[in-house]
């Protein structure tokens, strides 16, 4: 008994070994890369509908081909970890990853083109991954959310408050503009 588990502690570890080497490796991580940005790339050509109807078997294609290649990428990340699996899921990008990839097999998000998109583009944001002043900005702008949304809704509340003495004022007197506190709002921003 105890043989077999030496033996199945030995083999996780050289397949660890070998995929860590291989997922280090300057060229995967530049491939990787490559492969994020042409795939955004590939989104944004989606964007034409003249191309999308010209093109549309060969971009099914290259999506399915884009789908292959970040489902064996986050193979190799998982059996990296084959040695020691909970550092793999302690890696925020290599949940954010798995959520992505797992997600585009799931019945509900493969049926449903919008968010299928948008999923496929949130592949960019893994583009922090491979360069270190990106994710130095993306940390930032997250620590900004906060002091942001305050700013935001302090603006709303100002917004509010000024269409409804809008509305109070002017309503009678000039509906078209102001009859409404939606319509008020839009006055008030100008």
């Amino acid at each position: 008994m105890t043989d077999a588990t030496t033996t199945g502690s030995t083999t996780r570890q050289a397949l660890a070994e070998r995929c860590r080497a291989l997922t280090e490796a300057r060229w995967f991580a530049i491939l990787v890369f490559a492969l994020i940005l042409a795939n955004a790339a590939v989104l944004g050509v989606e964007t034409y509908a003249g191309v999308v109807h010209r093109w549309h078997e060969a971009l099914k294609l290259v999506e399915h081909s884009f789908l292959v290649a970040f489902t064996v990428e986050i193979l190799l990340r998982v059996c990296a970890h084959a040695d020691r699996p909970r550092d793999f899921f302690r890696d925020p990008w290599n949940l954010f990853d798995l959520a992505v990839v797992v997600s585009v097999f799931l019945p509900v998000v493969r049926e449903n083109g919008t968010i299928l998109r948008l999923l496929r583009l949130a592949r960019v944001l893994r583009t922090a991954r491979f360069l270190p002043q990106l994710r130095v900005f993306l940390v930032a702008v997250g620590r900004s959310l906060p002091g942001t949304f305050s700013f935001l809704l302090i603006g709303a509340l100002l917004l509010y408050v000024y269409a409804m003495v809008g509305w109070v004022f002017f309503a009678d007197n000039d509906p078209g503009h102001f009859g409404s506190l939606g319509r008020a709002c839009s006055r008030s921003s100008f």
